[in-house]
């Protein structure tokens, strides 16, 4: 835990602080040590349980947990007369970017298991792209584009072939960081391609997302005067800034969100984090792939959206960290394993030559 515990503590200590600074209702203060305590939580909880009990039964734990608050969330539906063409309606779990989160990390994790009998090998692999559509539905039913998106990506990156090679590249902390700052410097930087005619072409003729894209493009043009103000620690936790100027909206990207409550200094401790969360990833069988393509999928989505922040995000990165330390510790044990033995053997030798 001391690879991650300062990245987390510098990040929510920020975040903290700005909120103190920056925000004066005590409710949101309490709520950004709070938030702080919660990624921590998810880090301590994780790390206790794979050490335990291993990944797979984490997995499958978290697959029928998880399942009940996608299946409870999602039946109602068909009785509760839900506004589904409004961004603002909220479901069990709440808002339609949480419910599209929350089914696309599901997908994510049923392609984490490997079922080795032929029988409920071939089963599972039809209810896994069972639930993969299903999910895509749903994104679709409750008008989450952006969960539509994702899902399919993820669907994407899973089934198609991609070299182990390939996959132990993108795996790198180095390059999913590296990635991240090329897309948004692409479509956020003086030459965008939000302003491409055949992006905007797609998002108006394809996606229909004319209105919802022109409000994003008011932010973006503002969104930089706003972080001159408080450029190092930002404003604090879920800050309201932008819409308290344009009346309307957030920051509607993932980093630009960080950097607005965080700062700065705030963003690269989430940079860390993720840096050591996902150093010496050397898992990059089709099962631990999975996982690192949600991670991909996120940050994908989090060029119009403000999902880095969400929980299941840090779930993730958390339970990559885990597994990359428990296969550490194994090395370890088998090594000092391997060493005993070597030592006992050549005491043998000793004691024969006496």
């Amino acid at each position: 835990m001391k690879k991650v515990v300062a990245p987390i503590l510098l990040y929510g200590g920020i975040t903290f602080i700005a909120t103190l600074v920056h925000q004066n209702v005590l409710n949101r203060q309490g709520a950004a040590f709070v938030y702080m305590l919660h990624i921590l939580a998810i880090y301590v909880t994780i790390v206790a349980f794979m050490r335990c009990r291993g990944v797979e039964t984490l997995v499958k734990l978290l697959i029928k947990t998880l399942l009940v608050f996608a299946l409870v969330t999602d039946i109602p539906m068909v009785f509760i007369n839900y506004d589904f063409s409004s961004s603002s309606e909220s479901y069990l779990i709440g808002n339609k970017f949480a419910v599209s989160y929350l089914h696309c990390f599901i997908v994510a994790l049923l392609f984490c298991i490997n079922n080795e009998k032929k029988l409920k090998k071939s089963y599972f692999k039809i209810c896994r792209i069972v639930f993969l559509i299903f999910s895509i539905m749903i994104c679709i039913l409750v008008t989450c584009t952006t969960g539509m998106l994702i899902c399919l990506i993820l669907g994407a990156m899973i089934c198609f072939p991609i070299s182990i090679k390939i996959r132990r590249i993108l795996s790198s902390p180095k390059v999913v960081i590296l990635i991240t700052a090329v897309i948004n410097f692409l479509m956020l930087g003086s030459v965008s391609l939000l302003t491409n005619p055949y992006v905007v072409s797609f998002i108006y003729d394809v996606l229909g997302k004319s209105y919802t894209w022109v409000g994003r493009l008011h932010i973006y043009a503002m969104i930089f005067d706003v972080i001159k103000v408080h450029p190092w620690i930002g404003y604090g936790y879920f800050s309201n800034i932008v819409e308290e100027i344009l009346g309307f909206g957030n920051a509607q990207n993932g980093v630009l969100k960080i950097i607005v409550d965080s700062g700065i200094v705030g963003l690269i401790g989430y940079a860390l984090l993720v840096y050591r969360s996902m150093k010496s990833n050397e898992n990059s069988s089709k099962e631990g792939w999975a996982l690192t393509a949600f991670v991909y999928c996120m940050i994908i989505g989090s060029i119009v959206e403000i999902n880095l922040t969400d929980y299941l995000f840090f779930l993730t990165i958390a339970i990559i960290f885990s597994a990359k330390e428990m296969n550490l510790d194994i090395r370890n044990y088998i090594e000092e394993r391997r060493n005993t033995v070597e030592e006992l053997n050549g005491e043998k030798r000793i004691f024969k030559r006496i």
